[in-house]
């Protein structure tokens, strides 16, 4: 029976463990502090995430002294302490100690028509950190040298393997097994050669082991797991057309050529031209062989000897691999997902932005299934940007709990947001975002989600194929098979997302796994399948067709999307599954049609039927039945969300209670049952996730339910009338952000003004510093500089009046003077959104214009960056000309950038006076732009807020009479932090490092600021009786 107290009072293991961003001096004072406001904002955990900036040494005795005060910390406060396996990432390298050995990175094979004696690449060759794409270095062993004829349509006609002296009579082609080149992302190293299981040992020996010897006892106690993230192989690349000409670059390891002559007698070298071009024959299977290699040494060499130490020393692996997305990227440098997933304890994806990944969720769910997983994570949030509102957080939640995830890892909680380490993939989901207090709320919501998901067994009656394999075959010239990937691709995204949106649960049925997990006539491992459906492959394995052929007789159904397979482990053969299963035409009507009978519980609208935007995940328990739905499309933030008419069917009979996530309470649903049937009428708002609790009749629960509606008393709602402007209080200082300034180094004059990191750029080239951006060598690598340059920075700043008590915000920048208007500014001991930004009084400003001066020891480890101005002004922008003045007394409903809070990212409380005779009040905010409403009456706050449909609060505990009602807007640090010179709109739903620092027409001189505010005027209602 489910526990109210839990309900309630999810417990740790429910809840989000942030990736806790070291990227700074590990302090124990400010470690321990950090550590409360995780605890503070509901979070169970945090990992202890090296980022770019850390000064304190990877893995060094001070670093392990760090984790070892947090793994204390986190036992003493209920919490988890992550560990996490990398200086940054991707996973593998161990901060550069383990590619310094030779044979241990990355490696790729070059395809090319020029020998390095005619090659002109230079010493330095263009390289993008943190991915591994294939670099040409002219470094490497030629391993063959081809001669390849095509016709004339640019299929392969011939080719041999010639002498690098002989004369080719096609064209010459040259294959060279090269090492990537070292990068600054990895100190001065390179990435590692994820299927050398050499390579990984020593990556576990310098990593895992480390951290054993010195916390092992708490293993699987308050460190409940390790995180590894994103390893993956060299990026695959292929022709753009067949006589493309330019170079390729193929993963590849050495032990790649050797595992295919001992397994299937084919040297991959010997047969190179035949991954690159198509042929007439049928025959596919240096395609098939190659790829089968590639994703099996990775997994073996990784993925299992990473998942089988963390088994054998008691801890959790979890993580994620680069790349999970679509067949394409799986295709060109993650190998098979699913293979990887089945070594994890707690296999995980990664989302980046605002976006909704379907067959990702749905990889992750169907090897939770089928291995008897608990549940799976998700690196959720990245660079979602500072405009990010609490419904977003909740629908990006709620469709991955759907599909399975019930570990949520934020990204990110930045420890300082010094220097670079302010642009690491925004925003911060911890104390610098004005609403970090009032998270738990949230974080409580997302523990009683998580707790309910992970009760009981699934459900899920259909097994899909996947296609994976069948994409391997059409690595080709991108002319020739191109249009035929995109389709593949397309296809396996629609066919899941009509599954999912129509309430039809399935899972996933990889290839490779299939045989392990098959048993007892229909069952895959923990699940049992009704139907398995063959969605349009081109190829399958020996193994697979002999376990569709026993499923079938023993009665389960088999169906062909479109016609059935042609290939068999890549080569071509007659009347394969030709007397196995039905072909079935690939039309969205008749295939909802045919696997609707499999769903047990189906969302319908009384209008117009089926409900087609909705997931479901469906837990059966010993009492009953667990039913969660979540929106499979995100809806318009200013949408009137409505009350929905609809229904859930259920097969059996149930008493159904529908479960208030936010407060952790049960309400019974109106219910009719007919033919073995219940159908279930929720209240429902559209764009809301709905949890249904289902007890089997004659069960009652342990304790009282609620009425989802309250009787309504006698009496009616009137409008209560609230002013065009209010007045309002801020819970800040309002902002001025100071990015632009002349500069001057000692002796020179001004030059004009420009934006703060530009002019770090330009000195940085000037003088000959090292560069200074999201890709350079963590600080701890490099001494401190002795070099110095006087740098002189000059701000003018216009004011339309005197304004009293203005105070500067600034990170420590080498600072030798600063002085406003020619008078010294005085450092006060306070600090402004980060401890890292420390606040100086500078006095009044003057009407006119004001001059704010600094000079620097500019060293090449200055962090150059911009300052804030804070005080009681207003600031008007037309976007390029600023000026201050003073702050309105009055606000209007509407965006708060014109209203002289341009930059402005605080909390607002909108105030209005209302008088109420019942002690009943509803309020209704649904058109804002912040983090979410709180609403505070007479300086009480309620305990609700306003975040989703119906974007309505009911009051009823006030007194009679006239009260102060507080609509507080929790603010969003955009305008204030935001990449505010990128003049494109998108960029402000998503975020990336370099968006700080874009080029030609990307970059605007103006600011391109948000809106952000309470933007129509609320609604208010009295009852009257």
């Amino acid at each position: 029976m489910l526990s109210e107290y839990i309900l309630k009072n999810p417990g740790a293991e429910y809840r989000g463990m942030p990736f806790w961003a070291w990227n700074t001096d590990l302090e124990e004072e400010q470690l321990v502090r950090q550590i409360s406001v995780f605890k503070e904002m509901g979070f169970g955990g945090f990992y202890m995430h090296p980022r770019v900036g850390l000064k304190t040494p990877y893995l060094s005795d001070k670093f392990l002294e760090a984790v070892e005060i947090c793994v204390k910390e986190a036992k003493r406060n209920g919490l988890y302490a992550g560990l996490y396996d990398e200086d940054r990432w991707p996973s593998g390298y161990g901060g550069g100690s383990v590619t310094k050995h030779p044979g241990y990175r990355a490696t790729h094979l070059l395809f090319t028509q020029t020998p390095y004696e005619e090659s002109n690449i230079g010493e330095n060759p263009d390289y993008k950190p943190n991915f591994a794409v294939g670099v040409r270095t002219d470094r490497g062993i030629l391993a063959k040298v081809y001669d390849v004829i095509l016709d004339k349509t640019g299929y392969l006609k011939e080719y041999r393997v010639i002498r690098k002296d002989e004369c080719a009579s096609g064209i010459k082609w040259y294959a060279y097994i090269e090492e990537n080149p070292i990068h600054s992302w990895y100190n001065e190293g390179a990435y590692v050669d994820v299927m050398n299981k050499e390579a990984i040992d020593l990556f576990i020996k310098n990593t895992h082991e480390i951290y054993k010897s010195c916390l092992g006892e708490e293993f699987g106690k308050v460190i409940p797991s390790v995180f590894t993230d994103e390893p993956h192989m060299i990026f695959m690349t292929n022709f753009s057309e067949p006589f493309d000409g330019t170079d390729q670059f193929l993963p590849w390891t050495p032990k790649i050529q050797e595992e295919g002559e001992q397994r299937y007698a084919l040297s991959l070298l010997d047969r190179l031209p035949e991954l690159f071009w198509e042929k007439r024959s049928g025959d596919e299977s240096v395609r098939y062989v190659y790829h089968e290699l590639l994703s099996d040494l990775f997994e073996k060499a990784y993925s299992q000897n990473i998942g089988d130490w963390c088994k054998e020393n008691g801890i959790n692996f979890t993580g994620h691999y680069l790349f999970e997305e679509t067949l394409f990227m799986q295709n060109r440098s993650g190998g098979d997902m699913m293979r990887m997933y089945r070594d994890m304890d707690e296999p995980g994806m990664d989302l980046l932005f605002d976006d909704v990944a379907v067959t990702t969720g749905k990889q992750i769910q169907s090897i939770i299934h089928q291995y008897g997983k608990k549940g799976g994570m998700s690196e959720a949030y990245g660079g979602t940007n500072w405009g990010f509102e609490f419904r977003d957080y909740k629908f990006q939640s709620d469709w991955q709990a759907a599909l399975g995830i019930t570990k949520r890892v934020p990204h990110l909680a930045w420890m300082s947001m010094k220097g670079e380490a302010k642009r690491d993939w925004p925003a911060s989901i911890f104390y610098q975002s004005p609403w970090y207090r009032e998270f738990r709320y949230l974080e409580d919501y997302f523990a009683r989600v998580n707790f309910l998901l992970t009760q009981g067994e699934a459900q899920g009656k259909i097994g899909v194929i996947h296609p994976l394999e069948s994409y391997w075959l059409l690595f080709g010239p991108e002319s020739q098979t191109g249009e035929r990937c995109k389709k593949m691709d397309d296809d396996f995204k629609l066919l899941a997302t009509e599954l999912v949106s129509h309430q039809i649960e399935f899972d996933y049925l990889d290839e490779a796994l299939m045989q392990e997990l098959y048993h007892d006539g229909k069952s895959f491992g923990e699940m049992k399948y009704e139907v398995i459906l063959v969605p349009e492959l081109i190829n399958v394995r020996r193994s697979t067709v002999k376990i569709l052929q026993e499923y079938e007789r023993s009665g389960g159904q088999v169906f062909f999307l479109k016609y059935r397979p042609a290939f068999l482990e890549g080569k071509m053969t007659e009347d394969l599954l030709e007397n196995c299963g039905k072909v079935i035409p690939f039309q969205r009507e008749e295939v909802l049609k045919l696997f609707r009978s499999c769903s047990k519980v189906v969302m319908s609208d009384r209008e117009h039927g089926w409900i087609s935007d909705m997931m479901v995940q469906t837990r059966s328990l010993p009492e009953g039945k667990i039913v969660f739905f979540a929106p499979a499309v995100k809806r318009p933030h200013d949408a009137e969300n409505v009350r929905k008419d609809y229904a859930v069917e259920i097969d059996g009979d149930y008493t159904v209670y529908q479960v208030d996530l936010f407060r952790g309470s049960l309400s019974v649903c109106d219910a009719e049952y007919s033919a073995g049937k219940t159908t279930a009428y929720p209240e429902y708002y559209e764009g809301n996730e709905l949890m249904l609790y289902c007890l089997q009749k004659g069960m009652f629960l342990q304790y009282a339910a609620e009425k989802i509606r309250p009787d309504e008393e006698e009496g009616i709602w009137e409008k209560a009338e609230i002013p065009e402007a209010c007045g309002y209080a801020l819970s800040e200082k309002n902002v001025l952000l100071l990015d632009k300034a002349e500069f001057a180094l000692c002796g020179e004059e001004y030059h004009a003004e420009e934006e703060i990191l530009r002019i770090d750029e330009r000195l940085r080239c000037r003088l000959g510093y090292r560069k200074r951006d999201y890709t350079m060598v963590q600080p701890y690598m490099y001494p401190v500089s002795e070099k110095k340059a006087a740098l002189k920075l000059r701000y003018r700043i216009f004011s339309e009046t005197e304004i009293e008590n203005i105070e500067i915000g600034m990170e420590d920048m080498d600072l030798e003077s600063l002085t406003f208007n020619g008078e010294a500014a005085e450092k006060t001991g306070d600090w402004y959104i980060d401890e890292a930004v420390r606040v100086y009084s500078l006095g009044s400003v003057k009407k006119g214009e004001n001059i704010l001066e600094l000079r620097i020891g500019y060293t090449e480890n200055t962090d150059l960056e911009a300052m804030y101005l804070l005080g009681g002004f207003g600031v008007y922008s037309d976007g390029k000309n600023i000026r201050l003045s003073t702050l309105n007394k009055e606000l209007r409903f509407g965006s708060i950038v014109d209203q002289g809070l341009a930059f402005y990212g605080g909390n607002i409380s909108y105030h209005v006076k209302v008088h109420v005779a019942s002690g009943k009040m509803r309020l209704r905010v649904p058109y804002y732009r912040g983090a979410c409403i709180a609403v505070e009456i007479d300086g009480k706050r309620h305990r609700d807020f306003i975040i989703c449909p119906p974007y309505e609060l009911l009051i009823d505990d006030l007194e009679n009479g006239m009260h102060d009602v507080a609509i507080v807007l929790l603010g969003l640090r955009f305008n204030t932090l935001g990449h505010l010179h990128d003049r494109n709109d998108k960029d402000f739903i998503s975020s990336h490092p370099m968006l700080w620092r874009l080029k030609d027409e990307s970059w605007t001189d103006f600011y391109h600021f948000t809106e952000i505010g309470i933007m129509k005027k609320p609604e208010i209602y009295i009852l009257n009786k």
